[in-house]
């Protein structure tokens, strides 16, 4: 049997990377930021890259027609992880983000499609917020896909930690299949189901990234240069060494040390923290380089965590990057990725369910 995948929205490939794991074959990832092509390909082959807007309904569909046609297959999978931004609690303009539609133009691609090209399965990730945030645009979609005879498993937020992920990552998921394909009985393959056979215990920050040579603030080690860690200032670092525990927050530091926004401000006291080394990472976002982003302080070492520890955290531990991409560059493909292996736990349900 033969499954092949097409990943929309794809970014550096964490979908496909995940997927193509677990025994998939992915033809192609479209999206519309040309630097993700290099590590896209590099991570993926034979899948191609394909840099296109998915407001251009017209072509998308044209291109995944013409895939379609080119190989043999017996099923097929699209992922649609639209950017998450839009539907993040941090997002104070989400009535003016038209992001927030883009799920739609991925379904209008779909609605293009001759029914013996729509796919079986699709694979959507997002936000948690977004079951709140986005109601109508998921009601819509949902309704939509029900006209061309999917089904669905009922929208759902689960936390990658649970499923062997070494970070602490709520996130929106939906798995619809076509009923003209395949029928599924979802009551037997419920939630509890895949939480029952796919779950893991969960992983700590200390087993995922302990066993890492140190390096110091602003410095590569000389073996791997993923292992890098950002500058930081006279003032950070000073800061940072106050905080003499794994877990620990800005309150261990001295009052004179102290930013005046924090003085009668008891929240987000996650900004400047260390990581626990016997927990989950926090949630990595696109700005997991910098201690005053989030908790990314490195539980011991006086320093922010690496773009080699940030990657291992997001389950992309053996991803290449390619050459000349700055580190913010790669911290923000790290940062937007589906982790790679909850991806293979959903490939592996999906071919479960095939086989069945």
């Amino acid at each position: 049997m033969k499954i092949i995948g097409i990943d929309f929205f794809c970014g550096c490939g964490g979908v496909s990377y995940g997927f193509k794991r677990a025994g998939i074959n992915m033809l192609m990832g479209i999206d519309n930021d040309l630097s993700v092509k290099i590590p896209y390909e590099l991570n993926n082959t034979p899948a191609k890259f394909i840099n296109a807007d998915i407001l251009d309904t017209d072509y998308n569909a044209k291109i995944v027609k013409e895939a379609l046609k080119s190989v043999h297959y017996d099923h097929s999978i699209f992922a649609a992880c639209a950017p998450c931004q839009p539907f993040s609690s941090q997002n104070k303009k989400y009535s003016e983000d038209d992001r927030k539609s883009l799920l739609m133009n991925f379904y209008e691609v779909i609605a293009r499609l001759d029914k013996a090209y729509l796919p079986t399965f699709i694979f959507f990730e997002n936000v948690g917020p977004m079951k709140l945030r986005g109601k109508k645009i998921l009601e819509k979609i949902l309704d939509k896909l029900s006209n061309l005879n999917y089904s669905y498993l009922s929208p759902k937020v689960l936390n990658a930690a649970d499923f062997g992920v070494p970070q602490s990552r709520k996130r929106l998921i939906i798995l619809a299949v076509n009923d003209k394909k395949i029928k599924i009985n979802w009551l037997k393959y419920s939630w509890d189901y895949f939480y029952s056979n796919y779950s893991e215990r969960h992983k700590t920050v200390k087993e995922a990234i302990g066993h890492l040579p140190p390096i110091k603030a602003g410095t590569t080690h000389i073996s791997d240069s993923l292992h890098t860690s950002r500058k930081l200032s006279d003032l950070n670092l000073k800061r940072l060494r106050q905080i003499t525990q794994p877990g620990g927050s800005r309150d261990m530091w001295r009052r004179e040390d102290r930013l005046k926004c924090h003085e009668n401000y008891k929240g987000h006291k996650d900004v400047y923290g260390r990581m626990a080394w016997d927990k989950p990472a926090p949630t990595l976002t696109t700005k997991c380089l910098g201690i005053s982003n989030g908790r990314f302080g490195h539980p011991v070492q006086d320093r922010a965590i690496s773009l080699r520890e940030a990657a291992i955290l997001q389950s992309m531990e053996k991803f290449k990057f390619g050459n000349n991409l700055s580190n913010e560059k790669i911290a923000r493909m790290i940062g937007n990725a589906v982790p790679p292996l909850l991806a293979k736990k959903f490939a592996q349900f999906i071919i479960e369910l095939l086989e069945e």
